[in-house]
């Protein structure tokens, strides 16, 4: 009996650290307005899972180069491709970057160039100089995950969508934001120290809603907007009765609304039908799009339809012009 129990004791512990483990490998965002979760996970014993962790500075730029980025106070911070530079929250070219701009840093003092430099994780370029410091008593973190295929990262959205990619970058702190890419992370097992490479490849990264899939290069998502942005060119499958598959220059998926925005040079091919517009509104749970355009044109074998706004059926591909109706459609 009391061989038993031993067994039994090492069989709680063993699910007990499992459990810690399979939740240590997950970062989680939350959404202040419906506490709606976006979390992001590597599932397999193989993948990188790494945190950084940062504090914050603020200053004006006294030099600047690729590698080196220095303060009027003589702080500096050795900076590299995966260091982010931003703007009001969007990503801005190195060159934007001059002596004499107000900068906030997040910074890792443990990870340190051959003279000792902290490296740089994230540059935000102020407008003016800040009213206080009290962002420099905020913490930073930025987690990497990275797994290999046929394994890949997940970031699920809400309980409504998820997206899958080889490598993730999860900022938390001072601002909130998920990146998912094409790329890998590694991590030396003698100095711990984190080896990172990212890259924007079309069909890297796929986002799935329902029976809805969408395939882009690199999706960025800002917890504030509670926006999700894939970067195209996009690719589109759904399937269904009638299988359908699209393109567009952009995706844009809601986390609040749960919809999902194609934006520039939409294309739906549905059986014998085409349809072309500028973009589109698709609510997944109901079935159906919501298309725009200059006009939205639908062509099929029994003809062609054009419309300002048109509702587009997902399952079947059956139209309707709700404004603008400038041709005629009949079925046969």
């Amino acid at each position: 009996m009391k061989r038993l129990w031993i067994i039994l004791l090492a069989l709680l512990l063993g699910a007990s650290i499992l459990a810690q483990e399979s939740a240590a490998r997950t970062a989680e965002i939350i959404r202040k307005k419906n506490n709606k979760k976006v979390v992001a996970q590597v599932r397999s014993s193989e993948g990188v899972f790494y945190i950084d962790y940062g504090d914050i500075a603020t200053g004006r730029i006294k030099t600047v180069s690729e590698t080196l980025l220095t303060l009027e106070d003589g702080r500096t911070y050795w900076l590299d491709k995966e260091s982010r530079l931003l703007r009001n929250r969007s990503p801005i070219p190195r060159d934007e970057l001059k002596p004499g701009a107000w900068v906030e840093v997040a910074y890792n003092k443990d990870n340190t160039d051959e003279e000792n430099h902290p490296y740089g994780m994230r540059l935000l370029l102020l407008d003016k100089a800040p009213e206080a410091k009290a962002d420099e008593g905020k913490s930073y973190a930025r987690i990497v995950l990275s797994d290999r295929p046929p394994n890949r990262v997940s970031v699920r959205f809400g309980e409504d969508a998820t997206a899958y990619g080889p490598l993730a970058l999860v900022e938390k702190g001072v601002q909130e934001f998920v990146r998912l890419s094409d790329g890998s992370a590694s991590v030396d097992e003698n100095t711990l120290a984190l080896s990172l490479s990212s890259r924007s490849t079309p069909d890297s990264v796929e986002v799935d809603q329902g029976k809805s899939k969408a395939f882009g290069s690199a999706l960025e998502y800002d917890n504030e907007s509670g926006q999700a942005t894939l970067t195209g060119p996009i690719r589109l499958e759904r399937q269904g009765e009638k299988p359908l598959t699209g393109e567009s220059k952009t995706l844009t998926y809601d986390v609040d609304e749960e919809t999902l925005l194609l934006q520039g040079d939409l294309k739906l091919v549905q059986g014998d039908r085409t349809t072309t517009a500028q973009s589109a509104i698709v609510r997944e749970k109901e079935g159906l799009a919501f298309l725009f355009g200059n006009p939205v044109k639908s062509v099929s074998k029994d003809g062609t339809v054009q419309g300002k706004k048109v509702r587009y059926t997902l399952e079947r591909g059956d139209i309707m012009v709700l404004e603008g109706v400038s041709g005629e459609f009949q079925d046969q």
